[in-house]
C-alpha cells in the first residue's frame, strides 16, 4: 500500500455536519444479519456536547440485585414506581416474542434513572437475569466507528473524500483489488453506505464465512482481515457513490482504516477516547463461541441454525458458532452493558448539536425539544434499541431477534410508555 495522502486541515465535528459532507454518519441503525438495513426513525434533540470526562462513579458491574416475579417474567435491579410503565412496555414486548432475556437503562443528566433486568439468566429460565449482563449490540457499534472516523477529520489527520484503499494494510489475494473501482471508494462513500457493495447481490461473506474459508483455501477460522482480503478479490455491485446499500463490510473497511492512520487497534481507539471519557468502560469487541465470551455476557437464544464455521462439519446454533463476531468489528463486533452504551451514546452528543442532524443520507430535519432519535441494531439472535428522546437515552437489549411486525416496535412501545409517565 501506498502512504497516505495529505490531508484537509482541521475541521470541527460541528462544522463538519452542519455542511453536509457527512450525510450517512447517522444513517447507521439496522438488522445486522438481517435483509431490511432499517434506517434511524424520528427526528433529534440538540443539547449541549458532553465531552468531558464523566464524574460519576461506575457501578455497572455484575452485582446483587432484588427481584421480582410476575405472571410472565422475573424483572431484577431496582424498581422505580413513576417508571413503571417502561417496564410493563418491555415485558409485552418480550412475552409476545418469547424472548429469555432483556435489559433495559435510561441515562438523563450524567445520572443513571433505571436500570432493570427482564427474564432469565440461563438457558434452562431458572435463574434472572442480572439487569447490567452484557450483551451483543449488532449494528449500534457502527456509531463508535462513524465517531472515530470524524475525530480524525476533525484532527486533519483524515479526509472525507480520501479514497480508502491506499489507507489499508490488508492486500488483497492478487495483490491488486478485483475491481478498479474499488480504488475510487472514498471515507465519506463508506460511511454513507455507498461504497459499491450489495449484499443481496453478493455472497454476504460476514454471515456466510465458509464462503471466505473456501475462496482463501484456509484451513482455520478465517479472522476480520481475510474477510476484507475476500472482500476486495470481489467485484462491486454498483459504481462508488452512485446508489445506497446498507453496508456491513464498509464499515469493517472502516475499522481496518482507523487502525492504520492511529498505529493502534480499533478496539483501544474507540475505549481511548470514547467510552473512557464516558465512564462506560464495560463495552468490548466481542466473542462468538460461548467458552470464549466473556463470563457475564448472556446466553442467545438458539433458534437460527447455520453451518459450524469452527468445526466446518455439520450445522450449529449460528449465535454460537455460525459467525466469527469479532470480524465484524466496527460493523457490529461490540458487546455492551445496557448502561455502559447509554453512557457512551451520551458522550456522541456533538453529533446532533447546533439545531440540525442528517439522516437517510440526504435528509435533514429540524429538532425540537420534544423530538426522538432511534437506531436498532442486532446479529445472530440478538437485538438492540437506542433512543435520544427528551427523558434522555434509552437503551433495550434482548438475546433473540425473533420479530412480530417490524424492527421499530420496540420504539413505538416505549414511545407509548413514555407518554403515559407524562401523562
Amino acid at each position: 500500500m501506498t502512504d497516505k495522502p495529505q490531508t484537509q486541515t482541521r475541521i470541527d465535528r460541528r462544522t463538519l455536519l452542519r455542511t453536509g459532507t457527512a450525510t450517512g454518519v447517522l444513517a447507521l441503525g439496522g438488522c445486522l444479519g438481517g435483509d431490511d438495513g432499517e434506517s434511524p426513525t424520528a427526528t433529534a434533540t440538540p443539547t449541549e456536547t458532553a465531552t468531558k470526562a464523566k464524574t460519576e462513579t461506575s457501578t455497572d458491574t455484575p452485582t446483587e440485585t432484588p427481584t421480582e416475579v410476575t405472571d410472565k417474567i422475573p424483572l431484577s435491579g431496582e424498581s422505580v414506581p413513576e417508571l413503571r410503565p417502561l417496564d410493563k412496555a418491555t415485558v409485552e414486548y418480550m412475552t409476545d416474542r418469547d424472548y429469555g432475556a432483556g435489559s433495559l437503562a435510561l441515562y438523563r443528566d450524567e445520572a443513571m434513572e433505571l436500570v432493570r433486568g427482564y427474564g432469565w439468566g440461563d438457558r434452562e429460565r431458572t435463574e434472572p437475569v442480572d439487569p447490567r449482563a452484557m450483551f451483543r449490540i449488532g449494528s449500534l457499534s457502527k456509531l463508535f466507528t462513524a465517531d472515530a472516523v470524524l475525530r480524525l477529520v476533525e484532527s486533519g489527520d483524515l479526509a472525507l473524500d480520501d479514497e480508502f484503499y491506499p489507507l489499508l494494510s490488508v492486500d488483497p489475494p492478487e495483490g491488486e483489488p478485483a475491481d478498479e473501482r474499488i480504488r475510487q471508494i472514498t471515507i465519506e462513500q463508506l460511511l454513507n453506505h455507498a461504497g459499491g457493495w450489495n449484499r443481496f447481490e453478493n455472497a454476504n461473506p460476514l454471515f456466510n464465512p465458509l464462503v471466505v474459508v473456501e475462496a482463501l483455501g484456509l484451513d482455520d477460522v478465517p479472522e476480520r482481515d481475510d474477510f476484507v482480503r475476500y472482500v476486495l478479490d470481489q467485484p462491486l455491485q454498483f459504481d462508488p457513490g452512485t446508489d445506497n446499500v446498507y453496508s456491513n463490510i464498509g464499515y469493517v473497511m472502516l475499522s481496518l482504516v482507523i487502525e492504520g492512520i492511529t498505529g493502534d487497534t480499533f478496539a483501544s481507539v474507540v475505549s481511548e477516547n470514547l467510552f473512557e471519557p464516558a465512564n462506560a468502560t464495560d463495552i468490548h469487541l466481542g466473542e462468538t463461541r460461548p467458552e470464549d465470551r466473556r463470563p457475564d455476557e448472556i446466553w442467545y437464544d438458539d433458534s437460527e441454525q447455520c453451518e459450524d464455521i469452527y468445526t466446518q462439519n455439520g450445522t450449529a446454533a449460528c449465535a454460537d458458532y455460525g459467525m466469527v463476531l469479532s470480524a465484524f468489528s466496527g460493523a457490529g463486533g461490540f458487546v455492551a452493558r445496557a448502561p455502559d452504551l447509554a453512557r457512551a451514546l451520551d458522550e456522541l452528543q456533538w453529533i446532533w448539536v447546533n439545531g440540525q442532524r442528517y439522516d437517510s443520507f440526504e435528509s435533514v430535519f429540524e429538532q425540537t425539544d420534544q423530538s426522538t432519535l432511534a437506531w436498532f441494531g442486532s446479529v445472530y439472535d440478538s437485538f438492540g434499541y437506542a433512543g435520544r428522546r427528551p427523558e434522555g437515552w434509552v437503551v433495550t437489549l434482548f438475546n433473540d431477534r425473533r420479530l412480530r411486525g417490524n424492527s421499530q416496535q420496540i420504539y413505538t412501545q416505549l414511545d407509548e410508555a413514555f407518554s403515559s409517565i407524562e401523562n
